[in-house]
């Protein structure tokens, strides 16, 4: 499989990063904010999925987005969002057309963590 290119890999972690610290810091005391939120990245996953599973309802087909039992919940939460991510950043013209994106990321999903990861901890359920 074709790899993201670096400089779409250096901005979608920027672009995490900012989305996650945005998050998190709305609504909170900014004198004592010491740690993020454990519901930051369900709120962002929330947020960039919800189009994606109303595509998934409409099509009738399972998301790509379940997480396993056993599994660290936050830690694929992280990966499909990066994925998502890095996919509407190498989209370019395709973006403005968002059932495109999420069809790209509906097969991607499952052929990146079958080669990326050999299913080490990202097998599908």
């Amino acid at each position: 499989m074709n790899s993201f290119s670096k400089a779409n890999v250096a901005n979608q972690r920027e672009h995490l990063i900012l989305l996650l610290a945005n998050m998190d810091v709305r609504n909170k005391n900014l004198e004592n904010y010491t740690l993020m939120s454990s519901g930051s990245v369900a709120k962002l996953m929330d947020k960039i999925f919800k189009n994606y599973w109303s595509w998934c309802n409409y099509l009738r087909c399972e998301s790509n987005t379940r997480i396993c039992l056993g599994s660290d919940t936050q830690q694929l939460q992280l990966i499909y969002i990066g994925l998502f991510l890095l996919i509407w950043g190498e989209a370019s013209n395709i973006r403005f057309m968002p059932e495109c994106i999420c069809y790209i990321f509906h097969n991607v999903r499952s052929i990146f963590i079958s080669t990326e990861y050999q299913g080490c901890f990202l097998t599908s359920c």
